[in-house]
């Protein structure tokens, strides 16, 4: 399978400084000849597709973020944003976290504009 030069930068922006490398070679586990520093470009496919699966769900969750972060801030309940992520990653999870929190109104204005926003969620 031919490898697509926008997945090998998402794999490598997603990478965490600790193992990445020059170019695109990064650090990764490989079961049948150990720890690897090598390009992206050569992973076993196995691999490549759980290192790109991985950096999709990060891409993700950044977008998913960002968005939230505005609503809460736009909302005045920025401080209630810095919670679990396991919070963050349901519009269920969000509403039932900031339900005690907020008083009606504005909580009603919040989940409407949540509903309205384009977050893809987990």
């Amino acid at each position: 399978m031919e490898r697509n030069q926008d997945d090998i930068n998402l794999i490598y922006q997603q990478t965490h400084n600790d193992y990445k490398g020059e170019g695109s070679c990064i650090m990764y586990g490989d079961p049948e000849r150990g720890t690897m520093y090598a390009p992206i470009e050569n992973m076993p496919e196995a691999i490549y597709q759980t290192h790109l699966a991985r950096a999709k769900k990060a891409q993700k969750r950044a977008a998913r973020n960002s968005i939230l972060k505005g609503l809460f801030n736009q909302f005045g309940i920025d401080h209630l944003y810095h919670v679990s992520q396991q919070i963050l990653s349901s519009k269920s999870g969000v509403r039932n976290f900031i339900t005690p929190r907020v008083k009606a109104a504005q909580r009603i204005d919040f989940l409407h504009a949540l509903n309205q926003s384009k977050i893809m969620w987990d």
